[in-house]
């Protein structure tokens, strides 16, 4: 059984076991977003040829972009054990960009930039 509890006997500072996880996937959906509107920019002032946004839950990416005629399939993450795990399971073949959730547009473009040098 997982942890539900959500009684009133909560210790003060103590969080809810059932938020922590929901709170750890709107900071992963927000993040995408931000990506996504990062990537649109740089298709506006071409800096990038294009970028597609694959669907929620697509095993190994998130977005794939294509600049210059090379194709990088990425995926965005602001968890740090999702970081490793994807290293783990999948390698070097899908690239994997932490952010943490205070990096600055420039930061995210500038990284994205450096996928194809």
């Amino acid at each position: 059984m997982g942890r539900t509890w959500r009684g009133s006997r909560k210790k003060r500072g103590q969080r809810k076991w059932y938020t922590q996880g929901h709170q750890a996937a709107n900071l992963g959906d927000e993040l995408e977003n931000r990506v996504e509107r990062v990537l649109q920019k740089m298709a506006d002032e071409q800096l990038i040829d294009s970028f597609i946004r694959h669907p929620p839950h697509t095993p190994k990416k998130d977005f794939t972009i294509i600049s210059k005629g090379t194709l990088k399939d990425v995926n965005v993450t602001a968890s740090t054990r999702a970081w490793k795990d994807h290293y783990e399971r999948f390698g070097s073949e899908v690239e994997i960009i932490h952010f943490h959730p205070a990096t600055t547009d420039e930061e995210i473009r500038d990284r994205i930039l450096q996928i194809f040098q």
